[in-house]
């Protein structure tokens, strides 16, 4: 079986979001991606260089077949949250939608990827509600599995996943990836400020890299 190497990140990626009373990780390190549509700056707190994306193959909400590969010619933006959150992730998926809504027309150029970090709560009932909620049942992939399944995905992102003693909150990296329209890895966003306006800019970017 081929093992495929853990994503490049500084070790900001490792810090875990506030899910519960914590807070996201901050900073300061600004990447810029030249692309042949525009020049496009993003002030990402995550050293990203851009590389293949790790591959990801699980099953949505809805219990289809979904590979990160499908989305080619998309930009993808990849992030890592749990249904049953009580601050970030929501706060995540929200600001997502609003990009995606932002972009009109050409919100098809955007794909909006949510893995889970909570294998047992996660269920696809619990998933189909969370994104009814937010209006992005039809907007938004959000995959799930085995936790064995999902602890490939969190390796090959250096996700780090911490359920606390309660076994109610998950303690998680925080952070979206934006991945262009050859699954390259250009950019990570922090969850905190996330800018829907900015997205929606830098996705128009990233589906013509």
């Amino acid at each position: 079986m081929r093992r495929h190497a853990p994503l490049a990140l500084a070790a900001a990626a490792l810090a875990l979001a506030g899910c519960g009373g914590g807070s996201a990780a901050t900073g300061t390190t600004t990447t810029t991606v030249a692309t042949s549509a525009a020049d496009a700056r993003y002030d990402a707190p995550i050293s990203v260089p851009a590389q293949p994306a790790p591959p990801i193959v699980l099953h949505d909400q809805f219990g289809r077949h979904v590979a990160l590969a499908d989305f080619r010619g998309k930009a993808v933006l990849l992030t890592f949250v749990y249904t049953t959150c009580p601050d970030i992730c929501p706060v995540i998926m929200q600001k997502l939608g609003v990009a995606s809504r932002r972009l009109g027309s050409a919100a098809g150029r955007m794909q909006i990827l949510a893995v889970s970090v909570d294998p047992k709560g996660d269920t696809p009932a619990a998933v189909r509600r969370f994104l009814s909620e937010r209006h992005l049942l039809r907007r938004a992939e959000y995959l799930i599995g085995t936790k064995r399944q999902l602890e490939a995905v969190w390796r090959r992102y250096n996700v780090t996943v911490e359920p606390d003693s309660s076994g109610r909150l998950v303690g998680h990296s925080a952070f979206i990836f934006g991945i262009d329209g050859h699954g390259v890895m250009r950019v990570a966003y922090p969850s905190s400020p996330l800018d829907p306006a900015a997205i929606a800019h830098d996705a128009r970017v990233l589906a013509s890299s």
